[in-house]
């Protein structure tokens, strides 16, 4: 009972993936680490595009949907990565021991993966794309790289969404 009561303290309900709180709580411990060891970290924050006009237009079941199947290809292609579900649309990626343009590889892989197979939803094809903001800068905590990154996401919006933006 009390582990299930920890997990669901630590996971967000629809896609399982962690959430906000346990982010936070190991993120700065894997920040620490890194820190300490003198080693890189990357930071990303995902946003899937145009999330509210998919709920608009087809539907929250749609929409939980479209999110149970972004995170389950997120938990595929990053094993080795603390991923959390931080809103409604929107992700954070921890990747300890990887540089941000090693990250940017990979989340332009996913990107391009998501991008060109589109999903079904009652016999209609849904493309489905996001924007990405990363850095590897390291800072006092991880709520300064979740925002750096965050600054990144918006720059990627910016420039027309369905990109990555690195930190330079």
């Amino acid at each position: 009972m009390i582990e299930k009561i920890e997990a669901e303290a630590n996971q967000d309900y629809l896609t399982g993936l962690f959430n906000r709180r346990y982010l936070f709580r190991e993120g700065e411990l894997l920040l620490g680490q890194a820190c300490q060891n003198n080693t890189p970290i990357s930071v990303a924050i995902i946003d899937i595009d145009y999330f509210k006009r998919l709920n608009d237009g087809y539907g929250h079941d749609c929409g939980d949907a479209v999110l149970k199947i972004f995170s389950g290809y997120l938990v595929e292609k990053c094993a080795d990565s603390m991923i959390a579900r931080i809103g409604g649309e929107e992700f954070c990626l921890l990747m300890p021991g990887v540089e941000a343009s090693k990250c940017n590889e990979l989340l332009e892989s996913i990107r391009t993966d998501m991008r060109d197979l589109p999903m079904s939803w009652h016999n209609e094809l849904i493309n489905v794309t996001f924007s990405a903001g990363v850095t590897d800068r390291i800072a006092v905590s991880l709520s300064t790289m979740i925002s750096n990154a965050d600054v990144e996401l918006y720059r990627a919006k910016e420039f027309g969404r369905d990109r990555i933006q690195v930190a330079a």
